[in-house]
């Protein structure tokens, strides 16, 4: 078996501000382990060097999002 039914994660950036939302599916029994976890992979994203390209190409899509979120209200 699985350490999670299912896992979700959502990013809500403003100009300023934002909202990233972790969410999972899981036995409680393996909370502790998926903690672990999901906190490792946030520290290994914070800590390690993009390069530009990538970084590059993440700031389209959010700029575009940013757009998009504009153009509907």
């Amino acid at each position: 078996s699985g350490l999670c039914y299912e896992v979700d994660a959502s990013l809500d950036g403003a100009k300023d501000t934002g909202t990233l939302v972790i969410s999972c599916s899981l036995s409680r029994k393996n909370l502790p382990l998926a903690l672990r976890l999901i906190g490792g992979e946030l520290y290994r994203l914070a800590e390690r060097q993009i390069v530009e390209r990538e970084f590059l190409r993440h700031q389209r899509m959010i700029l575009s999002q940013l757009e998009l979120d504009e153009d509907s209200v």
